[in-house]
């Protein structure tokens, strides 16, 4: 639960301390243990094999770093969803979406306050992010509140509310 004093910035702040903590602390983790959701995938849909081909040797061979990892995480997100927050159509997008998903896994059992400290971050970022979507369609959302509003009045009256 997001406490009065969370902010974006105060959460960044704090994922980057943990994250440096947990650096400090010789926390790594196994790019080759990503992949492997990666290959995993594979086997439910071939048609990743293309990208996957590109991608999962590489990321075989690499050892992260706890900033590293958010770094990562944060790149393959920006390719595998949409503004929405859906992930994409593309297979590339649905990929990324797996080896995200596997590195946030890792983040949660290697370094539980890093994950909560990005969760977190993330949640409020999301949370921006709708809201400027929600105050860009205000104009047309007011009218119709006002008379759902209205309406809700109206059963209430009629079906014994106060």
């Amino acid at each position: 639960k997001l406490g009065i004093g969370a902010s974006k910035t105060n959460l960044g702040v704090a994922r980057e301390t943990a994250a440096t903590i947990a650096e400090k602390s010789g926390i790594e983790f196994s790019g080759k243990e990503i992949a492997q959701a990666g290959q995993a995938a594979l086997k439910d849909n071939p048609l990743l094999k293309k990208v996957a081909n590109e991608v999962l040797p590489t990321l075989t061979k690499r050892t992260y770093k706890p900033n590293e990892l958010l770094k990562q995480i944060s790149a393959w997100n920006s390719t595998a969803y949409k503004t929405s927050g859906e992930v994409g159509a593309t297979e590339k997008a649905k990929l990324f979406d797996i080896l995200a998903n596997a590195a946030r896994e890792q983040l949660r059992t290697k370094a539980p306050e890093v994950a909560k400290y990005s969760e977190l971050f993330n949640k409020l970022y999301g949370r921006e992010k709708f809201t400027k979507k929600l105050a860009g369609a205000a104009p047309y959302v007011v009218g119709s509140t006002a008379a759902a509003a209205g309406t809700g009045a109206l059963f209430s009256k009629l079906f014994g509310g106060r």
